[in-house]
């Protein structure tokens, strides 16, 4: 398997430390097998402003989405601002 690797600046020290926390928990609870990214426990290690930089869809806007993506060309579907959304939180 490849190494790979996110860069980016930290511009606040508290949010990079609680980020740095859910890593921690997300490492442990991998090792375990146990993660369940639908409890509400991760959301927690966030601040309002933060969880601004995920897109937290509906069960309806996931459907109405997959549903775009999955009729729009492979090209298309890179510039369709439609179909460019933030982060979701699951992703991670």
């Amino acid at each position: 398997m490849k190494n790979c690797f996110i860069e980016f600046i930290i511009n606040n020290s508290e949010r990079f430390g609680m980020l740095q926390n859910m890593f921690k928990l997300l490492k442990e609870e991998k090792e375990k097998d146990i993660i369940n990214f639908r409890e509400s426990k991760w959301y927690d290690f966030f601040d309002e402003e933060s969880l601004m930089s995920f897109w937290r869809p509906t069960s309806q806007e996931l459907k109405e989405y997959a549903k775009l993506w999955n009729e729009s060309s492979f090209i298309n579907r890179f510039f369709d601002p439609r179909l460019n959304k933030k982060w979701r939180i699951l992703c991670i």
